[in-house]
């Protein structure tokens, strides 16, 4: 499966997805907080990051599957799910995001 066909399988099927992305915006307007003056970032900064946050959990575990899935030729979608479903990867990776604590 394909990275972009990875993350919008992710962002449909995870329950947990919304509770990361506000735990991620929450973290990202803290620090800028912390920011001064042209060091503080506009909100659509904010979002960028905050996007980017997302985007590197769920390239990291593409990553992951891939090592064990590979890219297989035919039908790669279809073994890629199977290989999710019987790992109960949905259900893991919903459990850790929803408990997911940014520092």
């Amino acid at each position: 499966m394909n990275f972009n066909d990875f993350l919008e399988y992710m962002e449909g099927n995870l329950s947990s997805y919304p509770i990361f992305m506000k735990k991620a915006k929450e973290y990202q307007l803290l620090k800028n907080k912390g920011r001064s003056g042209k060091a503080k970032w506009n909100d659509a900064r904010v979002e960028k990051e905050t996007s980017q946050m997302w985007f590197n959990a769920m390239h990291a575990l593409h990553e992951k599957i891939k090592s064990e899935v590979g890219m297989p030729v035919i039908n790669p979608k279809q073994k890629w799910l199977e290989f999710m479903e019987k790992h109960n990867l949905t259900e893991s990776v919903n459990d850790g995001l929803s408990e997911i604590e940014f520092e």
